[in-house]
């Protein structure tokens, strides 16, 4: 949490933005997000997901959260590794809809 609110003072950003922490796969934990954050813009989440045992629990909880404030967005990026399902496997399972924006990071 210290280094996210670090790097959002260091880009000097015209808009509020606030930071906090979520434990991925708990309810009670989705409710005090929202308690202190009732109505995000925008959820981001830059390449968390190293493992796939991270995936259910990480898309159950952004599916609670979505579902909860159907006006926010969620801005993903992943880097699949290994053989791992693709994450789009447990967006389906979550009920989740997704656009990929870069498939090939050569095309960036």
């Amino acid at each position: 949490e210290a280094i996210c609110k670090r790097n959002v003072a260091a880009s000097n950003m015209s808009c509020t933005v606030e930071v906090g922490p979520l434990a991925w796969g708990c309810s009670a934990a989705v409710e005090h997000v929202l308690a202190t954050f009732p109505d995000p813009d925008i959820i981001l989440a830059s390449d968390c997901l190293f493992e796939e045992s991270l995936f259910d629990p990480f898309c159950f909880t952004l599916s609670l959260l979505l579902r909860t404030t159907p006006a926010t967005h969620a801005v993903i990026t992943y880097h699949r590794r290994n053989n791992t399902h693709p994450l789009d496997y447990f967006f389906e399972k979550w009920s989740l809809a997704c656009t990929t924006l870069h498939n090939d990071p050569c095309s960036l």
